[in-house]
């Protein structure tokens, strides 16, 4: 036996030698193969639990983007058909389109207010017009320049834009902004408004206006969402 030993003694060891190398590598590849199942578990893992980015987009942004002004004239006291309202017609108008769109909203006020008398109103009216008058207006007036998309509203006196609107149009240039116009009326529809309001913009973006009859502004809110949703603002 030890005579056998002696004699492969040296065979045995490299036999020995040969098996513990092939025990080495194969716990090798098993961890290697065990590492790289795990990496890439956690990988995936990683990749599934990562949320994806939201696009959040504020109700008074989804149209256009920016800040939102609704500016307005409105006659609230007596009004057409010896009415004597406590919030004027287009200024209901203006309070639904602020309530969906979430814009900021501002009234225009003369500094000299107009008759509590609705026919003396009628005639200054005419007056200011035929005179192309620029009433002065309460200050302090909106700062345009934050505002990309403006809602102008105003009710129709002599067929057009109240001169008192006139007086904020002159200065504020809302070319290169959205304008989107409201108005009321008494069956006169958008008069020379939509014209006069063009010509003093020729590079604004207008969109599709909103008019109706005065008095039915009290009862318009469901003619006016659905006129917002058309433009992308929803209640």
């Amino acid at each position: 036996m030890k005579e056998f030993i002696g004699k492969h003694k040296g065979l045995l060891i490299v036999s020995v030698a040969i098996i513990i190398v092939f025990a080495l590598l194969g716990w090798n590849f098993q961890r290697s193969r065990a590492y790289r199942q795990t990496s890439t578990t956690e990988s995936k893992s990683a990749i599934t639990t990562v949320p994806k980015k939201q696009s959040a987009t504020k109700g008074n942004e989804k149209a256009d983007g920016g800040k939102i002004l609704i500016v307005f004239f409105s006659r609230s006291g007596i009004n057409y058909g010896n009415k004597n309202l406590e919030i004027g017609n287009t200024h209901r108008v203006a309070n639904e389109i602020a309530r969906v769109t979430k814009g900021d909203e501002v009234e225009l006020k003369t500094v000299q207010p107009y008759p509590a008398n609705y026919d003396q109103t009628v005639d200054q009216a005419q007056n200011e017009q035929n005179t192309n008058a620029r009433p002065k207006l309460q200050e302090p007036l909106p700062d345009i320049s934050q505002y990309q998309t403006v809602f102008i509203g105003y009710p129709i006196w002599w067929s057009d834009i109240p001169m008192p609107v006139r007086t904020f149009m002159d200065s504020a240039d809302l070319n290169g902004k959205t304008v989107i116009p409201f108005s009321t009326n008494e069956g006169s529809g958008w008069g020379n408004s939509l014209e006069t309001l063009k010509h003093q913009y020729p590079h604004a973006n207008f969109k599709k206006g909103f008019e109706t009859e005065g008095n039915k502004a009290q009862n318009a809110n469901k003619e006016i969402d659905s006129w917002l949703e058309s433009l992308g603002y929803h209640a």
